[in-house]
């Protein structure tokens, strides 16, 4: 495996594109550790890539898809404006810790400012701690609880 620099030199993040579907299945796919149900995964995602407000971006090195993001921005009535909210981020386990999150957040910062976003948000699973220690590392505070309930049982999904 290279090193770093190396990896970043080759490192292009680009906008998702409805061809992309597929490889972003699996990206989220192994987020998630289920395989999700390609049907209707290809069908959300086709709807999505139409809304203006979600942004969806590929991380490749040497052209070789390696992560993907999404991140959304909403007008929320409480924060008397636009929330930006990092919905996915995913980078292959081989390529984790040589800076592509990074690189992800600093995109999300730069759509933020140009958006005039007040709040940015993201949420993950307490069970990812490096995700956590990642957000920690970026500037973001915990201060807020999720909850959560699953009203389709995953295996339909």
């Amino acid at each position: 495996m290279e090193n770093q620099n190396e990896t970043l030199e080759k490192l292009h993040i680009r906008r998702a594109t409805p061809a992309d579907g597929q490889i972003v299945h699996e990206f989220i796919s192994a987020l998630e550790e289920r395989r999700l149900n390609w049907e209707l995964f290809e069908a959300n995602y086709a709807k999505n890539m139409q809304v203006p407000d979600f942004h969806y971006f590929i991380a490749e090195v040497g052209g070789k898809p390696v992560g993907f993001m999404s991140f959304h921005i909403q007008i929320l009535l409480h924060h008397n404006g636009k929330v930006g909210e990092v919905q996915e981020i995913y980078v292959n386990e081989g390529y984790r810790s040589y800076g592509i999150g990074a690189k992800f957040w600093e995109i999300v910062k730069e759509i933020c400012a140009k958006e005039n976003v007040v709040n940015l948000e993201v949420t993950t699973h307490k069970k990812r701690v490096d995700a956590q220690r990642f957000y920690f590392k970026v500037g973001m505070v915990n201060h807020h609880l999720k909850f959560t309930d699953e009203l389709v049982p995953v295996s339909l999904l």
